[in-house]
């Protein structure tokens, strides 16, 4: 699949949600929303980096925040429930290099590859994530890096063009910190 753009059209019906993430700016608010449900009693499980929070659950344990995404799963890969990526997402699946049992997040303009996360203990777990952390993508500071490549907003048909991108591989590990393959663009 060398140089295959990535193209999005719409999916209907749309796939059940079983992921939220958010990126950037939207970390903080899904954080929080996260942290609610999880001193509700609800069961979720959380991943995360320096700039993107995923948290996965059943749909109606899944929280609501402004500027997060809601992803379904097609072929092994989690996507925007109102998308379909194509070519399609067994394909980009392999072409990221998932192994069994690994996440696999595509969305316009990000691709993520990491272990599947444990469930969080408790709420304490979302603090570090509430707070904006400097470094946000496109600040500019160290340790930014912008990780948009015209993005348009979830499920819209027709955006999330492949690209080339830069790739760095997250070794921060621990429980609740995303460890895997965080990719710009989506250009396999």
């Amino acid at each position: 699949m060398t140089g295959a753009p990535l193209r999005w059209e719409r999916r209907e019906p749309p796939l059940e949600p079983v992921a939220a993430l958010a990126l950037g700016t939207a970390v903080p608010a899904l954080a929080a929303a996260t942290r609610s449900r999880l001193a509700a009693g609800h069961r979720l499980a959380v991943a995360a980096d320096g700039t993107a929070l995923l948290v996965l659950g059943e749909a109606p344990d899944l929280p609501w925040a402004d500027g997060a995404r809601y992803l379904g799963e097609d072929d092994g890969v989690l996507v925007p429930t109102t998308a379909r990526p194509q070519p399609g997402a067994a394909l980009w699946r392999v072409a990221l290099g998932a192994a069994d049992g690994q996440l696999c997040v595509l969305v316009p303009g990000h691709a993520l590859v990491g272990d599947r996360p444990a469930p969080v203990r408790g709420p304490a777990d979302l603090d570090r994530f509430m707070e904006p952390a400097s470094g946000e993508p496109g600040s500019g500071e160290p340790g930014s890096e912008e990780r948009a490549i015209g993005e348009p907003g979830i499920g819209e048909p027709g955006g999330g063009v492949a690209r080339s991108g830069g790739e760095r591989v997250r070794e921060q590990g621990g429980p609740g910190r995303w460890s895997g393959t965080t990719r710009s663009g989506a250009e396999a």
